[in-house]
């Protein structure tokens, strides 16, 4: 662990960059988690909108190919919990913001030398990476849960479709 005096150890710039770059590669890693929930959340609102809003047609679909309505019933609800995990994973996010320019101007009484200025820097870039790898964790976690359920929901038309076609082919 390096020490707390910036004489002793002077942080350097290229410290700044690394802890810079570990800060970015966590706003990546988010944008890329929020556009797969974007994903997740299509298919599973085309479905969940096909079920509902047309659930006396599924109904009626359902008695004419013999297709057993619980069935319908246990895909919408993994349909509808995938839902809810991946809201959970779009929530608005806290994020960690590196620092603030106008709180950087007033912390300090005199300007700090180049080597108190950039380790102070990198110690507002590794709280903010690690706070926010724990958040894109957090995310990633629920998206996990949401892609399994919609899975098991896909299998489960695929099991739906093979049984329609072949009980009514009888």
């Amino acid at each position: 662990m390096r020490e707390n005096d910036a004489s002793a150890n002077p942080a350097t710039k290229d410290e700044y960059e690394f802890f810079q770059r570990l800060y970015e590669e966590e706003e990546r890693t988010a944008t890329e988690l929020e556009g797969r929930a974007k994903v997740y959340l299509g298919i599973v609102s085309a479905f969940l909108v096909a079920l509902f809003l047309k659930t006396d047609e599924v109904i009626s679909s359902a008695a004419k190919l013999k297709i057993w309505f619980p069935l319908l019933l246990v895909l919408g609800l993994f349909l509808s919990i995938a839902l809810v995990l991946i809201m959970a994973a779009l929530r608005m996010r806290a994020a960690e913001a590196v620092n603030d320019g106008e709180a950087l101007i007033n912390d300090y009484e005199d300007w700090p030398t180049e080597a108190e200025f950039f380790g102070d820097r990198i110690a507002d870039y590794a709280v903010a990476s690690s706070r926010n790898r724990d958040l894109n964790g957090e995310t990633a976690i629920l998206l996990i849960w949401a892609s399994r359920l919609l899975i098991c929901g896909m299998l489960l038309i695929v099991v739906i479709a093979v049984a329609a076609v072949w009980r009514y082919g009888r």
